[in-house]
């Protein structure tokens, strides 16, 4: 992890894969978060003087484009293909808010100590999603939300706005530390691997 300026943006994790199955109610049921995030997020954006920035998932780039504009039913935001890279690391932290369902990357971020926002809204889908599989965790905190509302989702954006990203760190570490701890370097890995 390298140090990177913010930009003004806001950068959603999606999830996409069109590639997946060839069930359309099965795919319309799973990404019926994406449908309603999304376009909530841009209006937070416009209101707050952020750019909306979408982290692509599918290969299929025109696909996923196409998809989101369909919702969000603008221009003004970007699209940021997938790649084969660690791109995502890099546009993750340079995001001044990074926001997700419940890819892994959401979680990665977080361990990367960026502002994080995790909207669990697939448990509607199917109950072994409910707080991300942590029992530690509660309905909602400072960062994650069990419950959809654009009141909820106004409620994450705006504490992860005004506060500063070393009380962001102070507040959130326990929680973060155990969703997922980041070992720089690689260091309890080689460590173990050094040991067999």
């Amino acid at each position: 992890k390298k140090a990177i300026k913010k930009k003004n943006v806001i950068s959603f994790i999606s999830q996409l894969r069109f590639s997946d199955t060839d069930d359309e109610n099965f795919k319309n049921k799973l990404y019926e978060a994406e449908k309603i995030v999304a376009p909530n997020l841009y209006k937070f954006c416009k209101k707050n003087n952020f750019i909306l920035e979408i982290l692509g998932s599918d290969w299929n780039s025109t696909k996923e484009k196409k998809f989101y504009k369909k919702y969000i039913k603008n221009d003004d935001w970007i699209y940021r293909k997938r790649k084969k890279d660690n791109y995502s690391y890099y546009l993750t932290d340079q995001a001044s808010i990074v926001v997700g369902i419940d890819s892994n990357l959401v979680f990665e971020s977080m361990a990367r100590g960026n502002k994080t926002i995790a909207l669990n809204l697939r448990h509607n889908w199917h109950n072994s999603y409910y707080n991300f599989g942590f029992n530690f965790l509660k309905d909602r905190g400072n960062f994650w939300t069990n419950y959809f509302s654009v009141r909820e989702l106004n409620r994450l954006m705006n504490y992860a706005k005004r506060t500063s990203l070393k009380k962001w760190k102070k507040d959130n570490a326990l929680f973060i530390n155990k969703i997922m701890h980041y070992d720089s370097r690689n260091k309890q890995f080689k460590k173990i691997i050094s040991n067999i």
